[in-house]
Parts: C-alpha cells; sequence; structure tokens
C-alpha cells in the first residue's frame, strides 16, 4: 500500500505487509522582506506579494511628536533597510487592536531588532497584554543603553528628561549676581530662574516617552530631585527680585546724588564766573578812571618851570627903600 499526498506532509508505503509513515519536508516558509520603516517602532514588510504592516512587540519608541522620534525611525531604517530579509517571531495574541502584526522582528544573522532600538536608547521596554516573549532580551539592552547615557537617557540632548533635569538643577545652582550688578543682570538671573521653575513644574507632571523610558525607581529619584530643587529655584526667583529692586534704588540714589553735584558744579561756576565778571568789571572800571585822571593831566595849563627868572625870594629893604636883603626864614 502506498499512500502518497503530493505537496502534503504525509507518505505512507506498504513494505513487505509492514506499513510505514514518514513525513515528508515541510514547505518552506514564505520569504518575509522589509518594505518601509513606518516610524520607531513600525515596520511594513511583504510576503507572497502582500504587505503587512508589522509593530514591534515589547519595545515603545517616540511617537511623531516626542523627543527623538525622528532619532528613533532613522536608527530603525539603518537596521531595516528596504529589502532585507527578516523573520517574524510571535507570541501570545499575533494582532493588535489596529490591525498591526505583534511580532520580534529577527534578522537573517539572528539579531533581534527590537532589543537593538532599545539599546540604543530609542524605545522603552513594554508589555502588552499577555506578550512578553521578548521583554528580558529588551529590558536588558535597554540596561546597556541607561548606562552608557544613550539616546533618551543622554544627558546632553535638550530634550530628554536627564537633560532637562540636569538643566533645572544647574540654575538652582548657578552664582548670584555681584552684589554691585545692574538692575538688569539681576532681572536676567530672576527669569532665568522663573523659566527654570515652570521647566520644574513641568517636571513633576511626569508624561511621555521620556518618563516611561525609565524605571519606577530613576522615576522616582528624578521626582524627589525635582522637587526639592523647585523650592531652591522659587526662593531664588524672590531674592532676584529683590536684588534688582535694591539696585534700582542704589541706581536712583546714585542718579540723584549726580545730578546734586552737577547742580552744586554749575552754581560754583556760576559764581566763580560772576566773581571773574566783577574783577574784569572793576579791573576795567579802575582802568576808566586811569584814562580819565590821565586826560585831566594832560589838557591842565602847564604851569612854567620856573614863573620868576630871577627870583631868590623875599627881600628886605633898607630904610629908604634903596638897597635890600634876603628876608630871613621863618
Amino acid at each position: 500500500m502506498v499512500a502518497n499526498f503530493i505537496g502534503g506532509a504525509l507518505v505512507v508505503a506498504a513494505v513487505g505487509g509492514i506499513a510505514m509513515v514518514a513525513l515528508a519536508d515541510e514547505p518552506s516558509p514564505p520569504v518575509i522582506s522589509v518594505e518601509r520603516v513606518i516610524d520607531g517602532d513600525t515596520i511594513e514588510v511583504r510576503t507572497d506579494g502582500q504587505v503587512e504592516k508589522i509593530r514591534l512587540l515589547n519595545i515603545d519608541a517616540p511617537e511623531t511628536d516626542e523627543c527623538l522620534s525622528a532619532e528613533a525611525t532613522e536608527h530603525l531604517a539603518r537596521l531595516l533597510p528596504a529589502g532585507t530579509t527578516v523573520t517574524l517571531e510571535h507570541d501570545v495574541e499575533r494582532t493588535d487592536r489596529y490591525g498591526r502584526v505583534l511580532a520580534g522582528v529577527v534578522k537573517a544573522d539572528g539579531t533581534l531588532v527590537n532589543a537593538e532600538v532599545a539599546r540604543a536608547g530609542l524605545a522603552a521596554a513594554i508589555t502588552v497584554g499577555r506578550n512578553a516573549r521578548f521583554y528580558p532580551e529588551v529590558n536588558a539592552a535597554l540596561s546597556e543603553a541607561v548606562a552608557a547615557e544613550r539616546g533618551l537617557h543622554s544627558g546632553e540632548i535638550d530634550c530628554t528628561l536627564p537633560a532637562q533635569v540636569k538643566a533645572v538643577t544647574t540654575a538652582a545652582a548657578a552664582p548670584a549676581p555681584a552684589a554691585t550688578a545692574a538692575p538688569a543682570e539681576w532681572t536676567l538671573a530672576a527669569d532665568k530662574a522663573k523659566s527654570a521653575l515652570l521647566r520644574a513644574d513641568a517636571l513633576v507632571r511626569p508624561r511621555g516617552i521620556v518618563w516611561t523610558v525609565l524605571s519606577a525607581a530613576q522615576q522616582s529619584k528624578l521626582r524627589e530631585l525635582v522637587a526639592s530643587t523647585r523650592s531652591t529655584l522659587d526662593q531664588r526667583e524672590k531674592d532676584f527680585r529683590s536684588g534688582a529692586a535694591a539696585a534700582e534704588k542704589r541706581e536712583a540714589e546714585a542718579a540723584e546724588e549726580r545730578r546734586r553735584a552737577e547742580v552744586a558744579a554749575e552754581e560754583q561756576r556760576q559764581r566763580a564766573a560772576a566773581e571773574e565778571q566783577r574783577r574784569r568789571d572793576a579791573a576795567a572800571q579802575a582802568q576808566a578812571q586811569a584814562q580819565v585822571q590821565q586826560q585831566r593831566t594832560q589838557s591842565a595849563p602847564q604851569q612854567p618851570a620856573d614863573p620868576y627868572p630871577g627870583y631868590n625870594g623875599p627881600r628886605c629893604y633898607a630904610p629908604g627903600g634903596k638897597t635890600w636883603t634876603p628876608c630871613p626864614q621863618r
């Protein structure tokens, strides 16, 4: 007896009255190739001419308007260029409510792409429903990203939570302006403290991928740090506003002092000018009087140097008036 499913899986043969059953080779799995990358955790693949949307299991990458969304998409595109052959591995639930296929995406060399996105610090490790098959490997990769401060765990990328917390704590520790600083400098310092305070207020209300990418312990630690920093910033803003008011008062007092000094200097200048004018007027008057006196002197009749030539003083005549002698001096 021979039973044969052509192209099937069962072959039955009777040899010498003994039935033998053997499984034929199973058909080769379909070839799955990457069509395109949609975002940091979603791709499209082509299987036997059909395009399916695949949601990578156990990771959550930033949404379009979230921190490092573009970077996550670009990283996944580098991992899975169009045409890359992959294998899809499933868990308990094969699709989500949006009709996307849930899978671990494995490259020909055995690399679990889901974990590589987390290893770059560009996705959180999550479980969805009963699907947790790839969570351990993804979470281990995420721990590497945390230790290396990659992606969403970097303190040098402005939009990440570590960087935002760093900015807030740095503002809280910034040196105050010098006691003699201008009002504008105090106001600028107060404005910076206020800005950091608003950021701190936003940070104590966790939301989005920048928080979900962190562990519960990390979230708790950062919340405590931000809360303590917030009170410092609040006090610093008040102190800096007071500093600005004091600086404005100092400037106003200094301006008034300068004004008074200028008024006093002007009064002194005017007094000196008046005194100089009086001196000049007196000198001019004296000169004029001297000129008048000189003119009077010059216009008076000139007396002869010797109006009586030969006169030698009073004469005392002898009786008869014919002879005389100089009269004695009395």
